[in-house]
């Protein structure tokens, strides 16, 4: 259940709890104070504490989400910021990327590891960046 959905439940129980408390209460107050059952007494004491609880994880809820929205922000706002930074070392890695394969292609069979492992880091480090900057962009202009 997501955040919002589970807030929205959690709101329309404290709603239904408070109907019930406030019929309660009415009951108890047709009785009397000092000729009230204990039961009607000590239900309007549990559903007390329950909207208490309830309310507690609302607050619980509210806060991690103005938590997450405030990290997203500043996850956008560093990527922003490091958008030029990383496009040009996108390029620079994407020259490099040809200059190795290049090289992996003169040993043929015989590659060594360290040429191959350099070669995936790199695709790597490009699909990456593409993903996170480049198609980013494709999604804003679309």
């Amino acid at each position: 259940m997501e955040d919002a959905e589970k807030l929205q439940h959690l709101q329309k129980l404290t709603t239904e709890h408070n109907r019930r408390l406030k019929a309660l209460e009415i009951k108890a107050a047709k009785y009397g104070p000092l000729e009230c059952p204990v039961t009607i007494e000590l239900e309007i004491n549990e559903i007390k504490e329950t909207i208490l609880a309830i309310n507690a994880e609302i607050n619980s809820l509210q806060a991690n989400s103005e938590l997450r929205n405030e990290l997203l922000k500043r996850i956008r706002e560093d990527l922003i910021r490091d958008r030029p930074m990383m496009l040009e070392a996108l390029e620079r890695r994407k020259i490099k990327l040809r200059k190795l394969e290049k090289r992996r292609a003169r040993y043929r069979r015989r590659c060594p590891s360290l040429l191959l492992e350099e070669i995936e880091n790199d695709k790597c480090f490009i699909e990456t960046v593409e993903r996170v900057y480049v198609k980013e962009e494709r999604i804003k202009l679309s």
